[in-house]
């Protein structure tokens, strides 16, 4: 087995098929400033902060297969005694085969993170720790004709905790769909999901989530996407049984080649640190604009919704690119929760220099 250097691309033959190997690598540099990083209403915590962040990827391919690896750790120290320096990691790799009819492929990644981010965007529960998650995907697809494909998907997450106030737990599924193209620009699916969350606690009940999807896809342009998801999903577990509608949709749109907008929505159930399956709404938009070649505007704009609060974020930011690459950005975040234990507000300034080869 050959090794590579940074920057350097491979082209290795293994009987008929040539394996093009490349890899990239980077560095972000990050300050910035919170005013209130906890986002609590009261005992509001200000402070600096910094990040230092390595990643190192890798992409191979041949005429049927591909195969996508990325590793990246980042460094965090804050000026506020009160919030602990941490070193974060996180690893995904992809694999996938295309045959004449059978295609199949293999997604594994693990976090290692702080519990305060990952609990932001979760159960807005904010404890000092880490949250450790693995996650293995494999799918298979079968083309019965030109247009009718049936496709399994299985996915198996474990999630824990080293903070006793949050619940370990996992949470495995199994997708069924079938998918039929109406013609080259759209399609319509069917799909048929079961899921168990089970909490690693004392005498723990499992929640068994059963749901129904239609679906509609249409791609009017090369450069758009309409992806819509609507069906029903029966959840049964601790609290008894519930029901309700869910849905998604997801559009991305490159309106020309200064400006490109994607929407994301949803409300589905997801399982959570709490120790249940909970239904979540969650609404995201993004807009990118190229002022010039170099000069490029960003708006991010996210809504989360459940029982216990709704959280607002929106951040606009620019970047610059310097070189090829080498860039540097500017951003601002404003964040907010509604709670019954109160309100809290958050502003976020931040400087990062990053560099991509």
């Amino acid at each position: 087995m050959k090794h590579f250097l940074p920057g350097l691309v491979l082209i290795i033959t293994t009987n008929t098929h040539a394996l093009y190997w490349q890899n990239n690598y980077g560095v972000d540099l990050e300050v910035g400033t919170d005013d209130n990083y906890f986002l609590t209403s009261t005992n509001e915590t200000d402070t600096n902060f910094s990040r230092l962040s390595l990643f190192i990827g890798a992409d191979g391919s041949t005429e049927t297969s591909n195969i996508s690896f990325l590793a990246r750790v980042n460094g965090h120290n804050y000026s506020d005694k009160s919030i602990d320096d941490s070193l974060t990691s996180e690893v995904f790799l992809a694999m996938s085969n295309r045959g004449e009819r059978l295609d199949s492929g293999l997604d594994i990644s693990y976090t290692n993170e702080s519990t305060f981010e990952s609990q932001l965007l979760d159960t807005g529960v904010r404890v000092d720790g880490r949250t450790k998650t693995w996650r293995v995907a494999p799918d298979l697809s079968y083309r019965l004709t030109e247009r009718n494909t049936l496709s399994m998907g299985l996915s198996f997450q474990d999630v824990s905790y080293n903070t006793t106030s949050l619940i370990d737990y996992q949470d495995n599924a199994v997708l069924l769909s079938w998918s039929y193209g109406l013609n080259e620009t759209s399609d319509i699916s069917a799909n048929v999901a079961y899921s168990r969350y089970e909490p690693d606690t004392v005498n723990a009940i499992s929640t068994d989530t059963a749901s129904i999807f239609l679906g509609y896809e249409i791609r009017p342009t090369e450069a758009t996407t309409y992806n819509f998801r609507f069906g029903y999903s029966d959840v049964d577990g601790p609290a008894g049984t519930q029901s309700s509608r869910v849905y998604s949709v997801d559009i991305n749109h490159q309106r020309d080649e200064f400006n490109s907008f994607t929407l994301n929505a949803s409300q589905i159930y997801e399982p959570d640190s709490l120790g249940s399956v909970r239904l979540v709404n969650r609404l995201g938009l993004g807009w990118a604009h190229a002022f010039t070649e170099k000069l490029q505007g960003l708006l991010s704009a996210d809504y989360i919704e459940d029982d216990f609060r709704d959280y607002y974020e929106v951040k606009p930011g620019l970047r610059y690119f310097i070189t090829e690459h080498l860039s540097l950005a500017g951003d601002y975040r404003f964040r907010r929760e509604e709670r019954t234990a109160g309100n809290a507000e958050s502003n976020a300034l931040f400087v990062t220099l990053s560099y991509n080869n």
